[in-house]
């Protein structure tokens, strides 16, 4: 019974409230990356199936496209449409990539911030997610 009580008498002093505080910043910057990187991969995944319309065989045929971009529809050769659906695709793909880097990052001084906070309150911290 006494450890129990020990537990719950931990004092939180300066320094532990700005390790939760970032914690908590960090932990929402993740939130963030995370639906970024997910709205992305759609994007790519939108770019990509424009360039699989590009090997279907009745577009052989065709010799100009239009290809929205940003606002405007751009009236374009078939190889220029190619080259910049294919572009805008990689572009998309390395944000992603530079996203899911950072996040890792976050999420490696997560688990530090987690293992230490832990470590000093134990059970008097809740630092896991409701799913």
């Amino acid at each position: 019974m006494q450890a129990r009580e020990d537990e719950n008498d931990v004092q939180v002093t300066w320094e532990d409230q700005k390790m939760i505080c970032t914690f908590s910043q960090k932990n929402a910057r993740a939130h963030e990356l995370s639906a970024e990187i997910e709205s992305l991969e759609a994007k790519s995944k939108n770019w990509q199936d424009a360039v699989d319309e590009f090997m279907m065989p009745e577009q052989d045929e065709q010799t100009h496209f239009r290809v929205l971009y940003a606002e405007t529809f751009l009236h374009l050769p078939k190889d220029n449409a190619e080259r910049l659906i294919e572009a805008k695709k990689a572009a998309i793909d390395e944000d992603v990539e530079r996203l899911k880097g950072e996040r890792s990052a976050l999420q490696r001084e997560l688990a530090v911030l987690k293992a230490t906070l832990y470590g000093k309150f134990k059970s008097s911290i809740n630092l896991e997610e409701d799913k």
